[in-house]
């Protein structure tokens, strides 16, 4: 599988998707350049500029045709960098090794060219991925697209039936392995422990940046990317960083040689396992960054909606090489990374909501650990040219006291005692198994279970759902869902635990886009009782469960809406009112983000759910309790 995710990497970087090309693809005429160098640029200055000509004049005649007879078209270029190394000649073939980043993903890739009367052109790409090498053929490029369609086909197929296999397991061998590991290893541990193990806990000083990097990655369980910097890694360390955290060790050695980190994504828990890499790059870090404990925290997204002065920022909390028992208490709802600050430049809090709290575990794979958050912004005018300081925490849970409890049958009525707690299988159907547990009411505060199975042939069997939930007084329940019976189960209850919170702060983020905001908002103005009126023009769908209703929309402010608070009333027959719920009207959404739902002074139609509607309804009576608009501004009564 790996073999066609190069493939179409290549496809993807290069070409766009297989269709009819003009006839002047495969139009005779002169080609190539008098050296290989000169060749390459003029080709990787067509794929950036989407210049098909250009490019068509870089192949060999044999490569031209063979793009043509293919049908494939060039793809939308825009490289992040492009830079261009010296050919290697050997007779009437070269290769030039080319850099490029797009998307801020980097690339290795090398033209492969050859001479014929005394011109050369490219007739072939390679690139690595994932340690796999792969070229493409331009001359005979007509087979390559035949063979990768009918490949795929064939790959997917084995992929749905592996995932189905998967799925009827809990999880493929690997992720079985994987959470048997991270269960087995959930425990009790102290603060001391839990720093210990994301602290650097080398010197370094007598030892170079490459080799110090490639320990510190390798703790981590990362791969080390460091192609870019190789030449300068051989200088030695500057300094002790015992008692560092990794990540901010890791830093300060990139930083040593003039170069920053690029920290990887953690692949979420499905599919073939993707390696996370580490890379080293050149030059100074273009946005701010920040550690705290095992955390390196980074700006992920920034858009600036011009000229509404409003937008939205990323951030991204990752982590890798945690020990498994906080890991399995990251899992658990609760909230996450917390904010507390986003000030722009002139001191003003920039935050559309500050009081917005955010739940969630993140994605959590091979020790590594990923959540991401984005924050609506408002208030970007003209003046406000950086983000000067967005602070905020975020938490690990760590699991002080861990009461560990097997039931070598599955029955209704099993049950144990441990600690101060008892705990009886109350509910067995299929592969659910429902627990009741008992104990006192403080004890039972905070109190998580995790559970693992085992079928009748000894096989581990994977969670697809637990719970568990207090129900008050000296009770608490706990739900697990197994794809299959099982014979065997062991808990882990987690009955104390200490959250540990780690500040950050980022500073000095531009806003790029600043001159082209106003430099004020406009005062709200509108004439009657309310900015818009919404009423109801008739039913589109009489579905109990569904039904639809069509509404006209009118705006009299001065300003395009973004949203509006509603109260649907129900009527009878005969004007009562038979029940009302809240709805939400808002704008389309699209690849370029929402769409206001109403222009300044204009009207529009919309077709909404009539949640929990009344079958008796004859007509709907359409309250505006607030609305907001595209400049992040809200009116309400």
């Amino acid at each position: 599988m790996l073999r066609y995710c190069v493939t179409f990497f290549l496809f993807a970087l290069l070409l766009g998707p297989i269709g009819c090309t003009s006839d002047s693809a495969s139009a005779s005429g002169c080609w190539g350049g008098a050296d290989p160098t000169s060749v390459a640029q003029s080709f990787m200055i067509a794929l950036e500029t989407n210049n098909e000509a250009r490019l068509r004049s870089c192949f060999t005649s044999a490569a031209r045709d063979g793009v043509a007879a293919a049908g494939m078209t060039l793809a939308e270029g825009e490289f992040d960098d492009i830079r261009i190394g010296e050919a290697t000649i050997d007779g009437a073939h070269a290769e030039v090794p080319v850099h490029v980043r797009r998307d801020g993903e980097p690339a290795e890739l090398g033209l492969l060219l050859k001479c014929e009367s005394d011109r050369w052109g490219v007739y072939a790409v390679r690139a690595t991925v994932g340690g796999e090498t792969m070229t493409m053929d331009f001359e005979s490029m007509a087979a390559l697209a035949t063979a990768i369609t009918s490949g795929l086909q064939s790959a997917i197929s084995e992929q749905m039936e592996q995932a189905q296999r998967d799925w009827a397991n809990g999880g493929s061998a690997e992720e079985l392995a994987a959470k048997r590991a991270g269960f087995d290893a959930l425990r009790g541990m102290t603060r001391d422990e839990a720093m210990k193990s994301w602290t650097c806990p080398h010197d370094f000083r007598s030892t170079t940046v490459g080799d110090a990097l490639r320990q510190l990655s390798g703790e981590l369980g990362l791969e080390l990317e460091t192609t870019s910097v190789a030449d300068r890694l051989s200088v030695m360390v500057d300094g002790s960083l015992e008692g560092a955290p990794r990540l901010q060790a890791i830093e300060a050695l990139a930083r040593q040689v003039d170069a920053h980190v690029e920290f990887p994504s953690v692949p979420m828990g499905f599919g073939e396992p993707a390696a996370m890499v580490l890379r080293v790059v050149p030059g100074r870090r273009e946005t701010p960054i920040a550690f705290g404990g095992p955390f390196v925290v980074e700006v992920s997204d920034l858009t600036e909606n011009v000229p509404h002065a409003t937008g939205s920022i990323g951030v991204s909390v990752r982590a890798y090489g945690v020990d498994p028992a906080i890991l399995a208490c990251s899992n658990d709802v609760g909230e996450s990374t917390r904010f507390t600050e986003v000030q722009g430049s002139n001191g003003e809090e920039l935050r559309k909501d500050p009081d917005v709290r955010f739940l969630g575990g993140g994605t959590t794979r091979d020790r590594a650990f990923e959540s991401m958050t984005t924050l609506d912004l408002r208030g970007l005018l003209r003046d406000v040219t950086m983000i000067e300081r967005l602070r905020g925490s975020t938490p690990i849970l760590l699991p002080l006291a861990v009461q560990r409890v097997e039931f070598d049958t599955v029955r209704a009525g099993a049950s144990h005692g441990v600690d101060v707690f008892d705990i009886r299988i109350d509910e067995v159907r299929e592969g659910a198994i429902g627990f009741d547990v008992t104990g006192p009411e403080k004890r039972l505060e905070g109190l998580a279970a995790h559970v693992w199975g085992v079928d009748a042939d000894g096989m581990d069997v994977g969670v697809q759902f637990e719970s568990t939930s207090a129900w008050g007084g000296d009770r608490a329940r706990v739900e697990v869902h197994f794809p299959r019976p099982v014979q065997r189960v062991t808990l882990k209850l987690v009955t104390a635990t200490e959250e540990m919170r780690f500040p950050f702060e980022l500073d000095s983020l531009p806003l790029p886009h600043a001159a082209a905001q106003p430099a004020a908002l406009a005062e709200l103005a509108f004439e009657g009782a309310t900015p818009i009126d919404v009423a109801f023009e008739r039913f589109t769908d009489r579905d109990p469960d569904f039904p639809k209703v069509a509404l006209s929309i009118r705006n009299h402010a001065n300003k395009a809406v973004s949203n509006a608070q509603c109260r649907f009333v129900y009527m009878g027959a005969g004007g009562e009112e038979l029940k009302d719920f809240p709805h939400q009207l808002a704008g389309e959404l699209s690849f370029e983000g929402a769409k206001p739902l109403v222009e300044p002074g204009g009207s529009a139609a919309s077709e909404q759910t009539a949640f929990f509607m009344p079958p008796e309804t004859k007509t709907i009576r359409v309250v505006v309790e607030s609305v907001e608009f595209v400049d992040g501004t809200t009116w309400t009564p």
